[in-house]
């Protein structure tokens, strides 16, 4: 499946609400292990519809290729960017996230591979 289109998108959005993960908070492991890395301001590459970007510090901001993961990203309070968005803005200058900063790539190895997503993610 292409993660492109917004039928991906849907379906991480449908599985993530499945009642039972309501219930038990499957994501709680993930979430309390980013916390405990204290990454300061983090550049999530791969962010999908902003699972991680919920546990990580204020500033952080998440770039997928995916328009529609983005939307509900956003729908959700994060900040978060296309890829496009990405390159055009000034967090993608050299030097934005130096310091106390950190970079997470999440699912970035789907597709046509992740030097391939690396590279249209910060080619500028």
């Amino acid at each position: 499946m292409s993660t492109e289109g917004a039928d991906y998108a849907e379906r991480l959005r449908r599985l993530q609400g499945v009642w039972w993960k309501r219930i038990l908070p499957v994501q709680a492991p993930y979430r309390w292990n980013i916390r405990r890395q204290r990454l300061g301001r983090t550049l999530e590459v791969g962010c999908g519809i902003g699972r991680n970007l919920a546990a990580l510090n204020p500033g952080s901001i998440g770039v997928d290729h995916n328009a529609d993961s983005i939307a509900m990203a956003r729908a959700l309070g994060h900040e978060a960017m296309t890829t496009g968005e990405f390159r055009r803005s000034v967090v993608s200058a050299p030097g934005a996230f130096e310091g106390s900063s950190s970079l997470m790539c999440s699912n970035t190895s789907t597709g046509p591979g992740p030097n391939a997503y690396w590279r249209t993610t910060c080619r500028r």
